[in-house]
């Protein structure tokens, strides 16, 4: 089977859950094995955790700044 015709996506957190949701599909209706979409949803589940981590790493050194520009002030 060729997923390249379904057009899976996987850039950000929108194409990804719509990408999940064609595999499930592609499960129900035979056209894919639950080991395929197991591994999948696998690394769906990877770049997920990962983009989260990016987030909280991002909003931890806003808070830094924050933490220091108020730190500043107080001096």
């Amino acid at each position: 089977m060729d997923l390249k015709e379904y057009k899976l996506k996987f850039s950000n957190t929108k194409e990804i859950k719509r990408s999940l949701s064609k595999v499930a599909n592609l499960v129900v209706n035979g056209k894919l094995k639950h080991y395929d979409a197991s591994a999948i949803a696998t690394i769906c589940n990877t770049i997920l955790k990962a983009e989260k981590q990016l987030e909280t790493e991002k909003q931890i050194e806003e808070l830094k700044e924050l933490i220091e520009q108020i730190q500043e002030n107080k001096n």
